[in-house]
């Protein structure tokens, strides 16, 4: 049967495709685009088909961590990850964005997944 998400794809990533999996991505480009009404920030990433809309959140923390000229995080690598958030009065699914954590002691690393999207 074929799945409506499918015949009807969309051109973002959202949080339900990425589930309770961490995704390490590498920045390709940061553009912004028209969203619906709005002109929005918009991240691709190396081996994505979707880009990111940059919320406010996400844009802080990498403006904090990799400097407030977005040219800087090209080919920066990020982990990508769902947590709840509040959205106007709802608790929803929300995508976040973390550097990748430094290896364990013991020199392994954790597995990340392809990229679904």
């Amino acid at each position: 049967m074929p799945k409506v998400s499918e015949g009807f794809p969309r051109k973002y990533v959202n949080a339900k495709e990425i589930g309770p999996r961490v995704l390490r991505l590498t920045i390709e480009r940061v553009i912004v685009e028209q969203v619906l009404r709005d002109r929005r920030w918009v991240i691709y990433f190396v081996g994505a088909k979707k880009g990111l809309i940059l919320n406010r959140t996400n844009a802080e923390y990498l403006a904090r961590e990799l400097g407030d000229d977005s040219d800087t995080w090209l080919g920066r690598a990020v982990d990508l990850f769902t947590e709840q958030v509040d959205y106007e009065g709802e608790i929803v699914d929300g995508i976040r964005v973390a550097l990748p954590k430094p290896p364990a002691r013991d020199g392994s690393e954790s597995e990340h997944e392809e990229i679904p999207f």
